[in-house]
Order: C-alpha cells, then sequence, then structure tokens
C-alpha cells in the first residue's frame, strides 16, 4: 500500500474473477470448471494462497470503499459500486459451497455465509448517511442506479435472516469503518464541535434532521455514530423497495415512511 494510493500490482485480479463470473452466470464454465496451467504463465509473487485469499482481498476491498466515502471520492465510488456489490455477493456464494459443514455450528455457518453481505449493507447504509450528511443525493443515486430485482430480493432475505440470529452487531473490522467514519464527520461544517449536547448543528431539512438524530450523536465535540442505526438504513431505504409490504424487513430504528 501507498501513503495515499493503491499499489497497482494484482488489481487486475478483481476484474478477472468478475469475468470468469459473469461466464459462470452465462453457462460458459462451472465453478468446478478447470483450467490449463503452463509454466510460462508463472508470475514469482510469494505464497498467494496464505498471503493473499480472497478473504483477504475482500476485508482490503472493504476498507477501499470506506476509503472512498470519508475522502469525499463520489466518482471513484460511482465507478466501483457495482462490482463491489456483485464481488460481495458471489464471495457469500463461495463461502456456501466451500464452508466446512461437518460438525460446525449452524448459526456461525450463517454467520459466515452472511458475513460478505452484511459488509454490504454496512457500507451502503454508510454512503446513504454520507449523502445526507453532506446534503448530496447523488450518494444515494448511485445505490438505486445498481439496483437488481432479484438481488435485491435475495439480500434483503439474507440480512432480515442475519438479523433473526446475530448477538454481533458490530465486530472489530466495522468498528474500525465507524471511528473512520466519526472522524470524517467532525471535520464536515455540519457538525459543529462547540454546540448543544447532541453535538449536531440544526439543518433546516427534516428528513436529515431525523437521520442526524438517530445516526449521530456528540458530547464534547466528538461525533458517536450509532452503527446499528446505519445498518438498517440500506434494507428500508432501497432493498424493501423490491419486496412487498408483508416481506418488508421492519426495523426497530426507522419506518420507510420515514427515511
Amino acid at each position: 500500500m501507498l501513503r495515499n494510493g493503491v499499489c497497482a500490482a494484482s488489481i487486475y485480479k478483481l476484474p478477472l474473477a468478475m469475468l470468469y463470473y459473469d461466464k459462470v452466470n452465462e453457462g460458459e464454465y462451472t465453478l468446478d470448471s478447470t483450467f490449463t496451467y503452463s509454466g510460462y504463465m508463472h508470475e514469482h509473487a510469494g505464497v498467494i494462497s496464505s498471503d493473499y485469499g480472497i478473504g483477504s482481498q475482500f476485508a482490503m476491498l472493504n476498507e477501499w470503499m470506506i476509503d472512498r466515502i470519508t475522502q469525499n471520492d463520489k466518482n471513484t465510488f460511482e465507478q466501483s459500486y457495482h462490482i463491489y456489490k456483485k464481488t460481495a455477493i458471489l464471495y457469500s456464494q463461495v463461502i456456501g459451497r466451500t464452508i466446512e459443514r461437518t460438525g460446525s455450528n449452524v448459526i456461525w455457518q450463517l454467520d459466515q455465509i452472511n458475513h460478505p453481505l452484511v459488509d454490504l449493507i454496512v457500507i451502503s447504509g454508510y454512503a446513504l448517511l454520507w449523502g445526507e450528511v453532506t446534503g448530496d443525493d447523488s450518494w444515494k443515486e448511485i445505490l438505486v442506479n445498481s439496483s437488481e430485482l432479484k438481488q435485491d430480493k435475495d439480500l434483503l432475505k439474507a440480512f432480515i435472516l442475519w438479523r433473526s440470529y446475530s448477538t454481533v452487531e458490530i465486530d472489530e473490522l466495522r468498528f474500525d469503518w465507524k471511528r473512520k467514519m466519526e472522524v470524517a464527520v467532525e471535520n464536515l461544517p455540519v457538525f459543529e464541535k462547540t454546540c448543544n449536547q447532541n453535538g449536531l448543528s440544526k439543518i433546516t431539512d427534516e428528513k436529515r434532521n431525523l437521520i442526524f438524530n438517530r445516526c449521530i450523536g456528540g458530547m464534547h465535540g466528538n461525533c458517536d455514530i450509532n452503527s446499528n442505526a446505519v445498518c438498517d438504513l440500506y434494507p428500508v431505504m432501497l432493498l424493501n423497495k423490491a419486496v412487498p409490504l408483508e416481506k418488508r424487513y421492519k426495523s426497530r430504528y426507522w419506518t420507510a415512511e420515514e427515511v
């Protein structure tokens, strides 16, 4: 990693993987297809399997997407979001196909399978929050433009299932995302460091005030984001639109009418 960017080495692997999975979806390959490897193809790069496994690369991708939000890099986020969403869904499918089921707890299995999807939903929630905080609706439009009916139905179903059994709503990595977002919000003009006990300035837009009050608090000038409220933003604001009323996710933080 570079101080102010990403080293270009191996970035081609992500679009290559996406191309492969597109061909799987088109029926040209299956997940069990094999490919011929010849010596001339070798590229010296260390212990790939242990150092650059798919889980490690997806974690790096999550961090990169959060950084695009906190740096207000909307153009790059927009260019990357559709691929990121597809990658999270495919990674979940890979885990479901390869996870060790014998002797392992069913809840643990579900948590492993749904983890990339929840990461996607949390990061999407932060993008929505950032759009509200900065007053820029185009962040929401990026997510809307990547919506696909069946995909969003499946995402919502997985999220509702996860909410039904999950007791740990924010892990160590997601806590790091939360803190990055808090620091970024603290540096915005809208967040006043010497204001009332909520740590927030008054916004004229009633909806934005609601999102602020439920997602962001502050004491002594420090921003405190309610990560659980953020986690529910994407399902309530967008994913719920893919299903009829009776199948929608019912959040304890939001109603569809509010957001």
